[in-house]
């Protein structure tokens, strides 16, 4: 096979590892806290502790408490928390109980995963920046097609997320890790852009309405957005499927370009946030938008950054105007054994 520009993509510098590896251990003590709030684990607490295990916040409030030194409590405690974690910590709190030490164990078996985390392990040695070195044989097709400054209704997208506007017009959107350049995912089945290192924005804003993916919430926002420079991940998707040789309109295809255009960037700064408008979804089986979807935009929750607006090209305000007016007149899709999906809209 030929090669392509996905062989070309750059190793991670060691850097960009370590932030990657203490991003993927922080996780791993969000993943534990979310643990401790089913009744399998808070119930090998005293009676009056599991309400300290609610929900995944007050999960990590009560883990952080575990740590003996205030000052180590501070700052980025997850880290400290994965290095230093000793099942004592929970022994030495509930002397003499038998479920609590079974729950120190539980907590320590999870930990020792995070704790084997190493820049060498083969993820972190085998994802790539989404870039070229200067001289390589395709550096002018990532130069003209891949690494964008986006200009006129091109600059507009969408990007769903439940978190309130008040909160999200004033910081904007940023990676949850940055190591400047998007990660690329060469595993077999998992090709692609890494979110978490990225921004990700539709141009079809029927693809904002499937996020947050992770949660089956009813209600979230849209937000229109303005992109400036970044990475045409829609571009990357094709290529892989030609790579593949995958026919369009197909299962195969579908799974791998997404039909909603997708673009990323570094960060989208608040005065980059045009208009939020609330949207409401149903969910196919009330669980993973990824079985369907139908969603309609509320136009009276809506939340505007007049400043962004006056600055808009008339071509970008009509764009903007056509697309709110469209998914506010009700329900997409309007039949109601119609369902928006990754395929497009199917009947069930």
């Amino acid at each position: 096979m030929p090669p392509t520009i996905f062989d070309y993509f750059q190793p991670l510098s060691d850097g960009s590892k370590e932030t990657l590896v203490n991003y993927n251990k922080s996780g791993a003590v969000n993943e534990l806290a979310q643990a401790l709030t089913r009744d399998e684990y808070k119930n090998l607490l005293p009676q009056p502790d599991r309400a300290n295990l609610a929900n995944r916040d007050a999960a990590l409030a009560w883990l952080c408490g575990l740590i003996p030194t205030a000052a180590n409590r501070a700052g980025e405690w997850r880290l400290y928390f994965v290095r230093n974690y000793v099942q004592g910590w929970i022994k030495t709190r509930y002397p003499g109980n038998a479920q609590a030490a079974e729950l120190a164990a539980k907590i320590g078996a999870q930990i020792m995963n995070a704790k084997g985390l190493k820049p060498t392990m083969d993820y972190y040695t085998e994802v790539r920046g989404v870039t070229v070195p200067d001289g390589n044989q395709f550096k002018p097709e990532y130069d003209a097609h891949v690494k964008k400054s986006w200009a006129g209704v091109k600059r507009v997208g969408w990007r769903g997320d439940d978190r309130d506007p008040d909160i999200m017009m004033k910081s904007g959107f940023a990676p949850r890790v940055s190591i400047n350049v998007p990660v690329w995912r060469p595993q077999a089945g998992k090709e692609d852009v890494d979110l978490d290192t990225t921004v990700c924005v539709a141009r079809d804003i029927r693809g904002s309405a499937f996020f947050p993916l992770s949660k089956p919430v009813q209600f979230s926002w849209a937000y229109c957005v303005l992109i400036k420079e970044g990475w045409n991940t829609y571009y990357l998707q094709k290529k892989l499927a030609d790579s593949k040789d995958l026919q369009p309109n197909t299962p195969a295809y579908n799974k791998t370009v997404w039909m909603f255009h997708e673009k990323c960037v570094n960060q989208v700064a608040p005065q980059d946030i045009v208009i939020a408008v609330q949207l409401e979804r149903r969910i196919f089986d009330g669980n993973d938008p990824l079985t369907g979807i139908q969603f309609r935009l509320i136009s009276t929750t809506g939340r505007t950054n007049f400043r962004a607006v006056a600055n808009l090209e008339a071509e970008q305000k009509q764009k903007i105007d056509e697309t709110l007016s469209e998914f506010t007149k009700g329900w997409y899709p309007s039949s109601p054994n119609k369902w928006l999906t990754y395929d497009g809209v199917v009947t069930k």
